[in-house]
């Protein structure tokens, strides 16, 4: 369990402490930054929308000085010696001022307003906030340096790599307390037409949730936009042709109509209905305890959640919250994943994990998204992290995703918005929303997929919205025996997605060129029994024992399965052959080695910053 105290320092004090890396978070003031000089140590997480003032230049208002030229040359006090320096320095430098005529800057602590009064300056820098203070003086202002608030922080080089996760966690969460107090949603209707006028009146914060309506020609659009600037933006939204503007806050009170239009009349509970409804799930402290509870039950009991609109919608909602990625050479290769819901209560190997890599050793650019086991005894990290990999958190603006066969990105690390979710899900008996979307929300957006269900009733809604979402070539596998992998016991039916059309049909492994092994022979363990499972599958070569003969040709099914949609193989018995090459050859365990001395590169080089 992680821990964290809370230590309050000087103001002054902040950015220092932060930028060196003793404090990993802070709250300070923007001028604070800079007059520490640590604006190259820290980076601005949020600005936090409270201490709003301005650091101006101020001069008695009965006296001879009216510009700020008039007073460069004299006698300048303030307590922000680096700022007001600097300000000066550059005025100085335009007034051609040399030697003695150049401004005196002197620095005092306290009562900087007093100074021209008792005869110590011509002239302040300090901070105005309402301008009380400064007209008591009988002072005004006659230039601002600059304009600061209150600001989030953290270090550029933090002491421990390994507390990264958990202070973007709070930061995020900081950072959606300030959102809702600052942004309300608009939504509205545009002509394709005008749509990219629409877009430039309404940005979002991260860019606009866009979605297709009925009407070919007309597309929904919702975005985020600042409180003060509602009434502005729908005067201009109008201008331009939108329709159906509607301003909106998050509150309990609007959540529980939606709440009770999805209870009581489930038929009319829209996609956009759902996407407003996860809106507020994502924004602290808008929705109670008992409306989460009740909206995932209420999702749950009425099967809303199986629906192809509502996951498409549900996706497109996460990915526009999702912490963004960059891959390397992303138009050069076609990039793959493969990944099952999980669920399906048979507890095998890790073949989904295992298929990636040996695919990759085979040819494919493999990005695989995944987390901690939820329902089995190792997940996808689970393994990797047996493995001795390290997940690298991403970066603002991000790295690219080096251009390697196979990488891994764990899911908490983008999906931050789900943090808030994952305390009410896991203290409910049964399966949500949640539990199943995280196959359709890869921040990679490959373009080739093979996603296992537990459930043949959710084959097609899962593949109908992988095409609305993008994806090219996909398959959805699910055992006959309700395993969320092609089985290696028997049939596996499959719905497969190419060149736009979408074709039911039914896996066997002959088809690959295999025999049938019972599940009962492919039952994993916990990480480390099935990190050493892999490590003898992928390093045997050609001496893998008899009793390893059913994990192994489980993965090569599977591998098969993603190197056809890869686009890497032809067949399914030619994916069987790459597949059995990649491990024969030492190619699959390459590709973890190459991505296991990446992260752990990436992350000595935070560490090592942080000394």
């Amino acid at each position: 369990m992680s821990h964290f105290r809370s230590v309050f320092l000087p103001a002054g004090d902040i950015p220092s402490f932060v930028g060196n890396g003793n404090v990993d978070l802070g709250i300070t003031g923007h001028d604070v930054i800079l007059e520490a000089k640590m604006q190259d140590k820290v980076t601005e997480v949020q600005r936090l929308a409270f201490g709003k003032c301005a650091l101006k230049v101020q001069v008695p208002e009965r006296g001879p000085i009216h510009s700020v030229q008039n007073l460069a040359g004299k006698r300048v006090v303030t307590s922000f010696e680096v700022l007001a320096g600097e300000y000066f320095s550059n005025l100085d430098d335009q007034l051609a001022l040399v030697g003695e005529q150049r401004t005196k800057i002197q620095y005092i602590g306290g009562s900087v307003e007093a100074a021209c009064a008792l005869g110590l300056a011509d002239g302040i820098v300090d901070l105005v906030e309402s301008g009380d203070t400064m007209r008591a003086a009988g002072l005004h202002a006659v230039a601002t340096v600059l304009e600061t608030e209150a600001v989030l922080i953290k270090s550029n080089t933090p002491s421990r790599a390994d507390h990264t996760p958990l202070i973007n966690r709070i930061a995020s969460r900081i950072a959606g307390v300030v959102a809702a107090e600052k942004y309300v949603l608009c939504s509205y209707n545009i002509s394709r037409d005008a749509l990219p006028g629409a877009v430039q009146i309404t940005p979002g914060r991260r860019g606009p949730t866009i979605s297709p309506l009925d009407e070919t020609d007309w597309v929904d659009v919702s975005a985020m936009v600042e409180k003060k600037e509602s009434a502005r933006v729908m005067d201009e939204l109008v201008e331009i042709g939108a329709k159906d503007i509607l301003i909106y806050k998050y509150t309990s009170d609007k959540f529980k109509f939606l709440l009770e239009k999805l209870v009581k009349t489930p038929e009319l509970f829209t996609p956009d209905d759902l996407q407003l409804s996860l809106q507020h799930l994502f924004t602290p402290d808008a929705v109670p305890p008992t409306q989460i509870g009740a909206f995932l039950a209420a999702m749950h009991i009425h099967r809303l959640e199986r629906r192809p609109e509502n996951l498409a919608a549900a996706a497109d909602l996460l990915h526009s919250r999702a912490l963004k990625t960059a891959i390397e050479a992303e138009d050069k290769d076609f990039v793959v994943d493969i990944v099952g819901t999980g669920g399906d209560g048979h507890n095998t190997f890790n073949v989904s994990t295992t298929a990636a890599i040996v695919a990759a050793g085979a040819g494919a650019r493999v990005v695989k998204h995944g987390s901690r086991a939820s329902t089995s005894s190792s997940g996808s990290a689970d393994l990797l992290q047996a493995l001795d990999c390290v997940f690298v958190p991403p970066t603002s603006p991000p790295t690219p995703i080096p251009r390697i066969p196979f990488t891994f990105l764990l899911a908490p690390h983008y999906h931050t918005s789900l943090a808030l979710i994952a305390p009410h899900r896991k203290s409910l008996p049964f399966r949500t929303l949640f539990n199943v979307i995280g196959p359709l929300v890869n921040p990679a957006r490959p373009r080739g997929m093979v996603l296992g269900v537990a459930e043949r009733e959710l084959g097609r809604p899962f593949i109908q919205s992988l095409k609305a979402a993008g994806v090219i070539r996909a398959m959805v596998v699910c055992g006959a025996e309700g395993l969320d992998e092609i089985s290696c016991a028997g049939e596996t039916y499959v719905w497969t997605l190419t060149a736009g059309e979408i074709v039911e049909g039914v896996l066997h492994p002959a088809q690959f060129g295999l025999g049938t092994h019972p599940l009962a022979a492919v039952v994993g363990g916990d990480a480390r029994a099935n990190a050493a499972t892999f490590r003898g599958l992928l390093t045997e070569g050609e001496a893998v024992s008899e009793a390893m003969t059913p994990i192994l040709e489980f993965v090569l099914m599977n591998a098969s399965a993603l190197l056809v949609v890869a686009g890497v193989a032809v067949d399914f018995k030619d994916g069987v052959r790459l597949a059995r090459e990649s491990i024969v050859s030492g190619a699959a365990w390459k590709a973890l080695e190459t991505f296991r001395e990446a992260g752990q590169t990436a992350m000595a080089s935070v560490a090592n910053q942080g000394k």
